[in-house]
C-alpha cells in the first residue's frame, strides 16, 4: 500500500475503508503472533492472541491469508487491549516406544 505525501506532510491520520462498512476509520498497528505448521499440501497459519486461522500453499499465502482473517474479525470485535506476546515453547512428552 503506498502512502499519501499530501496526507503524511500534514500529519492528519490516515483514513482506511472498511471492505464491508461505509465509515471510515482511523488505523492503529497491532503486533500478534501466528504460528505456521505445514498439514499436508498446505501451510496452516494460527493467531495466537485472536481465534483465526487460515491456509495457503506457501508460508508468504498462510500468512497473508491469515492477516486479511483477522482484518474482517477486528471490524466486528473490539482489538485486544495491547495484547501480551504469548510465551511460546517446546516441551516433551514420553510415549510408548
Amino acid at each position: 500500500m503506498g502512502s499519501n505525501p499530501i496526507l503524511a506532510a500534514t500529519g492528519a491520520p490516515l483514513l482506511h475503508r472498511s471492505r464491508y462498512a461505509a465509515p471510515m476509520a482511523e488505523l492503529t498497528t497491532l503486533h500478534l503472533t501466528a504460528v505456521v505448521t505445514r498439514e499436508g499440501d498446505w501451510y496452516v497459519a494460527r493467531c495466537l492472541e485472536i481465534e483465526a486461522t487460515s491456509q495457503g500453499e506457501t508460508v508468504e499465502q498462510a500468512l497473508d491469508n491469515l492477516r486479511d482473517v483477522v482484518e474482517v474479525y477486528l471490524e466486528e470485535e473490539p482489538a485486544p487491549a495491547a495484547p501480551q506476546p504469548p510465551l511460546v515453547t517446546s516441551f516433551d512428552v514420553r510415549v510408548p516406544a
